[in-house]
């Protein structure tokens, strides 16, 4: 996934006060790790480049890991869960034009985009997540294991 969009044209908060464009690259796709009996989404390597017209004002790396949980919805169906995203951001100087030293304001308004994207590539990619579908069948006590490097989905059918 690369985008680019500029700040200037939408609700971007405080990001859209400091930067003119902002390039999105993600360098690893997100995965589902499935052992020691836990599901946990992670989100890799995410780029974001800060431009003032065409100089690069800073760049960030991005990642973050979010527990998954296989729940019962209220029509019996199964739907991935998640909670709480723990985020990493890390201000790169490589390749940056000019000075990158960064105010506390400004630190906390590149973590908060980062972290809204980081979630939003996470909402996303749980959703492309098959889950089992029953036909009008529900399933209670839903659980998860992984056996042999495969994931298990346990529950009871009603």
């Amino acid at each position: 996934m690369d985008k680019a969009f500029d700040l200037d044209t939408g609700s971007y908060g405080a990001i859209g006060q400091l930067y003119d464009r902002v390039e999105l690259s993600a360098k690893a796709p997100p995965y589902v790790d499935a052992s020691a009996g836990l599901l946990k989404l992670t989100i890799g390597d995410f780029l974001a480049t800060f431009k003032n017209g065409a100089a690069i004002a800073t760049q960030v790396a991005a990642n973050a890991e979010v527990a998954l949980q296989v729940v019962t919805g209220s029509d019996g169906g199964l739907r991935l869960d998640v909670g709480t995203p723990t985020t990493y951001v890390d201000i790169l100087d490589e390749n940056i034009d000019g000075a990158n030293a960064l105010s506390n304001a400004q630190f906390e308004a590149i973590t908060s985009f980062a972290l809204a994207r980081v979630i939003a590539v996470g909402s996303s990619s749980v959703g492309a997540l098959p889950l089992p579908a029953f036909g009008g069948v529900g399933v209670h006590n839903v659980g998860i294991a992984a056996q042999t490097g495969y994931l298990v989905v346990a529950g009871d059918v009603q």
